[in-house]
């Protein structure tokens, strides 16, 4: 009964009562089709839009909202997020560490470019490559989280995430042998100059950087 005496308030992307195939559209004041919000002037922070528009509701005393609205904007959310790809999603659990795997997390989740369906290496690491002003350090970050995601653990070989960025950190993120770099598309690595067959520590003395290439050709020799 008190909502006959209101007005009926519309939120963005909500869908008219009385016409099925219209919606509102608070960035324009109007009653949109369905086509209107793939433009791609307001698929960007249509989220944000939609929840703004609900946070107005609270001040207009004389206006409802039943908890039964049908929203696109809701509909398009949920059908990004069961798009999503598995390692965007795990990248996302990684917010809270302080390392570069956080860092990098935290750079992707304020990217509203960022192809979060993507669900190879090749695609994913191409957008970071092509980024302006991206680090050598970004990328390695990448290569380091990609190989975290797909062996599902933080440490490999019994060597820490943060003492294989100090190596890469003190070599300048290049490989000691080629001077390749993550830039020149190579995956860098850290290896034991003394082998750990042969006794070689994890030591940033008995480490270096090589790329992927250079420490296959070494193998367990020492050089």
């Amino acid at each position: 009964m008190q909502n006959i005496l209101k007005k009926r308030y519309y939120a963005h992307g909500d869908l008219h009562e009385n016409k099925p195939n219209l919606y509102y559209c608070a960035k324009c004041d109007a009653f949109e089709p369905l086509s209107h919000f793939d433009d791609l002037l307001h698929i960007k922070n249509r989220q944000e839009k939609y929840i703004k528009s609900l946070s107005v509701l609270k001040s207009y005393k004389n206006h409802f909202r039943p908890s039964d609205a049908q929203n696109i904007i809701t509909i398009h959310a949920k059908a990004d997020k069961n798009a999503q790809s598995a390692f965007f999603k795990w990248l996302l659990r990684q917010l809270k560490r302080d390392d570069p795997i956080g860092d990098l997390a935290k750079d992707v989740k304020r990217d509203p470019d960022f192809p979060k369906t993507a669900k190879t290496r090749e695609i994913i690491r191409s957008y970071i490559a092509h980024k302006a002003h991206v680090s050598r350090e970004t990328l390695v970050a990448f290569d380091e989280s990609w190989s975290e995601f797909k062996t599902k653990t933080k440490i490999r070989s019994g060597m820490s995430l943060t003492l294989r960025f100090d190596v890469f950190k003190r070599d300048s993120y290049r490989c000691q042998l080629c001077g390749a770099t993550a830039q020149d598309s190579r995956k860098l690595e850290v290896d034991h100059k003394i082998p750990v067959v042969k006794g070689g520590l994890d030591e940033l003395d008995n480490l270096w950087t090589l790329c992927f290439e250079c420490n296959r050709g070494k193998g367990v020799s020492d050089i």
